[in-house]
């Protein structure tokens, strides 16, 4: 079994383009690498629950990395790829409903 690890509290500061991009190779790599266990550590740090009607880039921010994880995560079960995402967060409420839906998949 392949194991990978994303601490996302490291890529905090770092542009949206420029998380994308380290989440996209790390999906990646663990999809070439299946059967996998990807783990994201401290979810709600990027992925912050947010008032959608808020305009601040910090907002703007956290949706569209959310988005772009969400597509990912619904990727990786279409193609059927035997990689399993293992998430942690301070709590599910500070998680984007986005992505607390998407746990389901």
């Amino acid at each position: 079994l392949f194991y990978s690890y994303v601490g996302l509290r490291t890529l905090r500061e770092r542009p949206a383009r420029a998380i994308m991009a380290h989440l996209h190779s790390a999906f990646a790599v663990a999809a070439s690498n299946a059967p996998s266990l990807l783990v994201l550590d401290d979810l709600h740090v990027l992925f912050e629950q947010t008032v959608e009607e808020e305009l601040r880039p910090s907002s703007m921010k956290t949706i569209q990395l959310t988005e772009y994880l969400y597509d990912l995560l619904r990727l990786l079960q279409e193609h059927r790829h035997r990689v399993f995402v293992l998430s942690t967060a301070l709590s599910v409420e500070e998680v984007h409903v986005m992505l607390r839906r998407g746990a389901v998949l």
